[in-house]
């Protein structure tokens, strides 16, 4: 099912070049709380969650691996695991390829070891991959959920050579972890994974404790895009909120290559939209052509009134601004994320939670230096121009 909502006109508000913020919040006077953390601040949160697991912990990551910042979650799942706690990991076949060559596999090792389950999405060997179309589309989704009541989700991954890279998670209880476990126990059976009654009566526990508590004026919202079920709820959620703004479109992705996101993007533009995209210099995975192609869509953006922006190091958060709206993912403006990747992210209108993803934005707009199309006309530009402009590629 596609998500469909109304579009508003209220004011939005203005971004300011503030820190991120890292204190919690509450989304209701009686509602669950929610933190929003840096790459620096949720490695610990994570940690702390799993240390005081009792039932059951799922983790989902693109690439997650016993080397880095993911060595200390590591041991926080062996931990969890070694002490009777159900663990479930899933990762793409992308993680078992991660540098250090053998951090992932050591970390298969040691949760298995201590009694918990890692499964592998898209991995060629497995014959459950050709029997469980879950397995069969790229993992890019970035998930914890812990007892059912905590969940963290956003854009980090957990390995040495992502440690590096500006990123954004969400920390949550109450209802929205409730959802959130209740989509995680979903896409652990979708992958083949064994469904205890301990982790069933954990998230039917949590669900039901939800319900108690007072709906929210405006809830956050678990969007998700699941390739072989037909949803693309957070593709939808970008589509439908860019085409609907009145004011202000602000953006940061990794990745900027979509030819009709893009196209929508261009389109706001000219009818007066103030949009802005934040992107990193420091290219990608040390991918060069990546910048490039992401440059050359600015360019077209700058000359139809947009704006485009660099930090100086390499950005991973996927965060959107339009109006009063805001959505945080594990979702990039690349074709394959739209069509192909399994995402998943949070929306909502509520005012703290669009302030909070709006002062992200703000500190990245702060220290981001503009992209000037007249400084951008190298060998490798031209290239890119070439590939986005002629070809009209995406990837």
């Amino acid at each position: 099912m596609r998500t469909t909502s109304t579009a508003t006109a209220t004011m939005p508000r203005p971004i300011t070049p503030l820190a991120l913020p890292t204190t919690t919040s509450d989304v209701t006077p009686m509602g669950p709380g929610w933190t929003m953390h840096d790459q620096d601040t949720v490695t610990a949160a994570i940690v702390d969650a799993i240390a005081g697991a009792k039932q059951v912990v799922n983790a989902e990551f693109f690439v997650i691996a016993d080397a880095g910042k993911g060595s200390q979650v590591t041991d926080a799942l062996v931990a969890a695991a070694q002490r009777g706690v159900e663990v479930n990991v899933v990762a793409d076949v992308t993680a078992t390829g991660t540098l250090p060559l053998g951090s992932f596999q050591r970390m298969r090792s040691r949760i298995e070891d201590a009694g918990g389950e890692v499964i592998v999405a898209r991995n060629p060997a497995s014959k459950d991959m050709y029997r469980l179309p879950g397995l069969r589309h790229v993992d890019h989704r970035k998930v914890v959920t812990v007892d059912s009541h905590t969940g963290f989700v956003g854009g980090m991954n957990f390995s040495t050579i992502t440690d590096k890279f500006h990123d954004s998670m969400m920390r949550m209880t109450g209802a929205p972890a409730a959802e959130l476990a209740a989509d995680q126990i979903d896409r652990w059976q979708r992958v083949g994974g064994t469904i205890t009654r301990a982790h069933s009566n954990s998230v039917d526990e949590a669900v039901a404790g939800a319900k108690q508590i007072p709906k929210a004026k405006h809830p956050i919202d678990i969007v998700v895009n699941a390739p072989e079920q037909d949803r693309f709820e957070i593709s939808d959620s970008y589509l439908q909120m860019i085409r609907e703004a009145k004011q202000r479109i602000y953006v940061t992705t990794p990745g900027l290559s979509d030819q009709l996101m893009i196209g929508e993007l261009n389109e706001a533009a000219k009818r007066g939209v103030d949009v802005r995209v934040v992107t990193g210099a420091e290219p990608l995975m040390g991918v060069q052509l990546l910048n490039w192609v992401g440059r050359s869509h600015i360019k077209e953006l700058t000359t139809l009134g947009g704006a485009g922006y660099e930090i100086p190091e390499t950005i991973h958060r996927k965060v959107l601004v339009v109006d009063d709206e805001a959505v945080l993912s594990s979702y990039n403006l690349t074709g394959r994320s739209r069509l192909k990747d399994h995402e998943i992210g949070v929306r909502s209108k509520d005012p703290l939670f669009v302030d909070a993803v709006a002062k992200i934005i703000g500190g990245d707009l702060a220290r981001a230096t503009k992209v000037d199309p007249a400084e951008h006309t190298g060998l490798g530009d031209r290239f890119a121009d070439f590939l986005v402009q002629t070809l009209k590629i995406s990837y």
